[in-house]
């Protein structure tokens, strides 16, 4: 087939996933029993029941064209089936099958999918003192609307567990069960992804004057903080409504029917607490309730707080726990609310609360490994006042530049400018600025080290940041970048890195109002440099404030040799994604996290990284602004 052969099929196949995905069928509505939840292992594992006959009919070679063959089925399946459970299927064959992968199709973002799920759509950027949800709370919690409400956010979120389901068949032998696996390192992802997502909304509550987030650690609890969703958030399948969650609700046991009105299920508050008193006496004892005392790993745990532990001989007793909680604060009233729905459970400020008493959970599993060593810290040095943050449209000479061309000139304008004789000097004013401003603008991180070693090295550069109020709080670190880099004997080099390049970003970075809602066309950019699964460029940094969110900006340097994994491959954003394909290595040997993974010395950072000479950190601000000079290449 010729390569215009090729993008036509392309296009065609794209354009028929658009539509699957994109189907409305009101009058499938009567025939849903209830609305189909992720949360719940029956709906699970329905959804992976249809991904495995997609599977088969895409390895089916006497078809003429197998991927149009399966969005054939699936407009088919649409009419007939639960509309989400089929799209989610859908979803995760195109995620996941090398076929569809090499077709370069490309999930909708969730404003197209679904309209009525991305409301309200563009959302303004509220001031603190004008909260813009349909309903005032009192609590404060409205505060954080324009941030919960952000679809883009809520779509990585819904998209991270498509990447990551709780078990995966082999897609191109499906009918094996002896096949079925859990990613690399997959508990440990599940866990440090959404430590993210609660420390940058923290930061993001810091911005606004409230204090962390409570954890929901008491299970009796009158919740006084109350959820209303806009009335214009619907579910695109059956125009319903989600159910508000009033103030002052309990968590009560929840029992699931299906279309004849049969029991189907019930889970159990009491069944909640015994999950976590378990999950506590694990984490105490240092090893599994398992016939064989299994010892306690960060993926292992991971998978015992999420969901994918139970499924394994010898750890049934470890449940669903932090599936069960979405169900029992999803269906608090008789009708659904967020919380049941991946696709906007973080719209409702109790996922925040119930996801903080998750990472605390896992936290207590990494206070009993105790602080690092750092005993086997690369031979380099960075200089104290080493971190340079320049804005790129202050950068001369490169603006019409294309990659690599533009990354070249940046490197030698770095190092005339903030090398040679100008070496650990106070950087020029002109160029350099101690306050990052917020409007999706592009940055240049410069970072100048100090190289004493006696030959060329390879290395990790991990960037954090965390505000002022939690900067001795492993927990509250926000990873800002990671990325190898190689370095020249016995000289001192200045290194810079563009944030479009982050490794945590979805890449290619999404930046303007018209890209947030765009479909990444298959030919605009090569599928080996694209990664679909990553958080949103716009809210990479926290919001800040007006007058500028103080807080600590920290370069950490380990030794690649001690990082590397041979031949992993990796997606775009590989801190919060990790592997391209789904039986590769997550391709950095440390813990996600690290050097934040641990708890730190006599609870202070500065104690912890004192004496290091691979590591500095540096006062920083991020302001709020309305808007400034967008650099355009």
């Amino acid at each position: 087939m010729s390569q215009l052969s090729k993008q036509i099929e392309s296009d065609s196949c794209q354009k028929n996933l658009v539509e699957v995905l994109r189907i409305s069928s009101k009058t499938n509505a009567t025939t849903r029993r209830r609305r189909w939840t992720l949360f719940n292992a029956r709906d699970a594992e329905e959804a992976a029941e249809l991904t495995r006959t997609y599977y088969k009919l895409a390895n089916d070679k006497t078809q003429n064209d197998p991927i149009k063959a399966v969005l054939k089925k699936a407009a088919e399946d649409v009419k007939s089936k639960d509309p989400q459970m089929v799209q989610h299927a859908l979803m995760t064959f195109v995620s996941h099958h090398p076929d569809a992968r090499k077709r370069n199709l490309r999930i909708p973002p969730l404003t197209h999918r679904g309209p009525g799920l991305s409301i309200p759509k563009n959302l303004s950027l509220a001031a603190p003192e004008q909260p813009t949800s349909c309903k005032v709370d009192l609590s404060g919690e409205d505060l954080l609307y324009y941030w919960r409400e952000d679809p883009n956010f809520n779509e990585h979120h819904e998209h991270w567990h498509i990447i990551y389901p709780v078990l995966s068949d082999d897609p191109e032998h499906p009918e094996d069960k002896t096949k079925r696996f859990t990613k690399d390192r997959q508990g440990e992802i599940f866990a440090y992804m959404h430590r993210q997502m609660v420390a940058r909304y923290d930061a993001e509550r810091i911005g606004v004057g409230l204090k962390p987030v409570k954890p929901l650690d008491n299970y009796n609890e009158i919740i006084p903080e109350s959820y209303n969703p806009s009335s214009h958030l619907v579910d695109s399948e059956d125009a319903s409504s989600y159910s508000a969650r009033p103030a002052k609700e309990k968590l009560k046991d929840v029992t699931f029917h299906n279309a004849e009105g049969q029991e189907e299920g019930t889970v159990k508050v009491s069944e909640l607490k015994a999950g976590r008193d378990l999950l506590v006496k694990t984490i105490e004892q240092g090893y599994f309730d398992d016939p064989n005392k299994t010892k306690l790993t960060p993926h292992l745990i991971g998978l015992a707080i999420e969901s994918g532990l139970a499924r394994e001989k010898g750890f049934e007793k470890y449940g669903p726990f932090h599936d069960n909680g979405h169900i029992l604060l999803g269906f608090v009233t008789d009708k659904p609310g967020v919380m049941a729905d991946v696709r906007v459970a973080a719209r409702d400020p109790i996922f925040w609360r119930w996801h903080k008493h998750v990472d605390d959970l896992y936290n207590r599993y990494q206070e009993k490994l105790g602080p690092h060593n750092f005993n086997d810290c690369p031979p380099v040095k960075i200089c104290a006042n080493g971190i340079i943050l320049t804005f790129k449209d202050k950068i001369p000479n490169i603006k019409g530049l294309k990659d690599p061309q533009q990354d070249d000139a940046v490197a030698k304008w770095g190092e005339c400018e903030f090398g040679r004789e100008k070496f650990d000097k106070d950087p020029n004013p002109q160029f350099a600025t101690n306050t990052l401003e917020t409007k999706m603008k592009k940055r240049k991180w410069t970072w100048i080290e100090d190289d004493k070693k006696s030959s060329d090295i390879a290395v990790t550069f991990r960037v954090f940041f965390a505000p002022d109020e939690f900067v001795d709080k492993n927990q509250h670190w926000i990873e800002l970048d990671k990325f190898k880099q190689e370095l020249p004997a016995q000289k001192k080099v200045v290194i810079t890195r563009d944030c479009d390049r982050s490794s945590v970003v979805r890449q290619p970075p999404q930046k303007t109002e018209s890209e947030l809602d765009d479909i990444i066309s298959s030919k605009s950019i090569d599928g080996d440099k694209y990664c679909d699964c990553g958080w949103p460029f716009h809210i990479l940094l926290p919001r800040g404030t007006r007058n500028g969110l103080k807080g600590k900006l920290l370069v950490f340097i380990s030794d690649w040799t001690k990082d590397e994994v041979p031949q992993a491959t990796r997606c775009g954003s590989l801190s919060l994604c990790g592997a391209e394909k789904p039986k590769d290595k997550y391709p950095d040997k440390r813990s996600l996290g690290y050097p934040f993974d641990r708890p730190f010395k006599n609870c202070s950072f500065e104690k912890t990284f004192q004496g290091l000479r691979n590591v500095a950190y540096r006062n920083v601000s991020i302001r709020w602004v309305d808007d400034f000079p967008d650099f355009t290449v």
